[in-house]
């Protein structure tokens, strides 16, 4: 026997039902591939710009997990250049762990090999572009133009994901 499809209210009163639930995934998934898929190619891309200083010249970086308590101790520089005073170089320094731990897992796991900080940054892309779409789809039902809330949304997300402004964010390490 087939289950009914339950319907359920939102907040303003409206009914939606699980298909319409099922529908909204379909479109979610659609905007994650969307984003990844624009920028697959990078996967076979190498290090570029500063990776020197913070991937694979950093003493700790390339220690994998157990340069981890350096890093999270000093400047990110000084993995680098290996003596003190350099942080200087930039005002207030560069004291933020949270990236080159990431690298340093990346490292332990693959070694010198970028395809997998290019595949982090495509799958956070993909999922930065879910996370707008259910932002704006959210605060365009609650708008004077619900009915256009789902067209809306998706037209900013894709509008965002596909222009140009991100490839230097995503496309680099």
């Amino acid at each position: 026997m087939a289950k009914k499809a339950q319907k359920g209210t939102n907040k303003k009163g409206t009914t939606r039902t699980p298909d319409q639930d099922g529908f909204l995934k379909k479109i979610q998934l659609g905007i994650f591939f969307l984003g990844a898929l624009l920028y697959a190619n990078t996967l076979g891309h190498e290090y570029t710009q500063d990776d020197a200083i913070v991937i694979y010249d950093n003493m700790y970086t390339t220690q994998g997990i157990k340069g981890i308590p350096g890093l999270l101790t000093k400047d990110t520089f000084f993995g680098f250049f290996k003596v003190e005073g350099k942080s200087r170089l930039v005002q207030g320094g560069r004291y933020r762990p949270l990236t080159p731990v990431m690298f340093a897992l990346e490292w332990q796991l693959v070694g010198r090999s970028p395809w997998l900080g290019h595949l982090v940054n495509i799958i956070l892309y993909g999922i930065t572009g879910v996370v707008i779409f259910q932002l704006l789809h959210w605060l365009g039902r609650f708008s004077q133009f619900a009915k256009q809330a789902l067209p809306f949304a998706i037209a900013g997300t894709v509008l965002y994901l596909v222009h140009p402004l991100h490839t230097e964010a995503v496309a680099n390490i």
